[in-house]
């Protein structure tokens, strides 16, 4: 991209640092965040991005070049399971949903290690 993106585009909830591949977030199944008692939280569907990531978050003008959807349109992969990836079609995907599966009203903090079970 003539003018790099950076995670406030895609307005994350949460952010894994330290993963070994590139969208790997596509196949978790169910994540742990921290230890003990912690949540646990189950993958639902891929994130399916919109024009709003097109939105510089920092003035709120709109980039003309349509980046980042165009880049992210360009590396279509295969996501999670063949039923997933006919569900999300031809979207532009980055992240993932998940919901509380264990653990509603548990605290998470910034620097916890996040475990991952993958599908």
């Amino acid at each position: 991209m003539a003018k790099p993106v950076t995670h406030k585009n895609f307005r994350p909830s949460i952010i894994a640092n330290g993963l070994q591949e590139p969208f790997l977030e596509d196949f978790f199944g169910f994540i742990r965040i921290g230890g003990g008692r912690r949540p646990i939280l189950k993958a639902s569907v891929p994130c399916q991005r919109c024009t709003l990531t097109t939105i510089d978050p920092e003035t709120g003008t709109i980039r003309t070049d349509g980046e980042p959807l165009k880049t992210l349109y360009r590396l279509k992969r295969q996501v999670g399971d063949t039923k997933i990836s006919k569900l999300v079609g031809k979207s532009a995907i980055l992240g993932a949903h998940f919901g509380c599966f264990e653990g509603t009203g548990s605290v998470i903090q910034v620097g916890q290690p996040i475990y991952a079970a993958l599908l």
